[in-house]
């Protein structure tokens, strides 16, 4: 739904109105950082609770202003064809797919990296920029491998069936 108002007001949003872009792009960074940096160290002490759909959430409307104003502004960007982007861009989709899904969440932040026992590690920092690069450099490897193995089998169906010609479907 937020894809097709997106497409539907695409010109007007990239030139007319790419101000508040920027405006709901920083208010919602804000209140990213906000949420990780003040609420959550305090949430149950001194702060009131924010309601779950606003912030909390990959389904918050946070998450979704969010995303749909980093979509708009990264089409904007020019970026010169690269081996690498090439590479790398039809095997992000599974990446998402592979990471995201609720048996692999919970094996890799949980029981991998157990991210819950690690709040007060001195290498926090270090931690919260290595661990997702990890992930997602053992996804890519895994979407490629999938994706050759894929290429390979359709190429061996192909190879291995015979072709049926008309005037044969009319005997059978």
């Amino acid at each position: 739904m937020v894809g097709d108002l997106i497409k539907s007001f695409e010109q007007e949003l990239s030139n007319k109105y790419f101000k508040f872009v920027v405006l709901f792009f920083t208010g919602s960074l804000l209140l990213i950082i906000f949420k990780g940096v003040v609420y959550q160290p305090y949430i149950y002490n001194e702060l009131p609770k924010i309601p779950y759909w606003f912030l909390n959430g990959t389904e918050s409307i946070n998450a979704i202003i969010f995303a749909g104003t980093t979509f708009i502004m990264i089409k904007k960007i020019k970026i010169k064809k690269s081996r690498f982007i090439l590479f790398l861009s039809p095997l992000v989709f599974d990446v998402y797919l592979i990471h995201d899904n609720n048996y692999m969440r919970s094996l890799i932040w949980e029981k991998i990296f157990d991210n819950k026992n690690h709040f007060n590690f001195s290498f926090l920092l270090f931690r919260s920029l290595l661990e997702p690069l990890v992930v997602f450099s053992i996804c890519i490897l895994l979407a490629f491998f999938r994706g050759q193995i894929s290429s390979l089998i359709a190429k061996m169906k192909k190879v291995s069936l015979p072709q049926i010609s008309a005037s044969d479907k009319q005997t059978m």
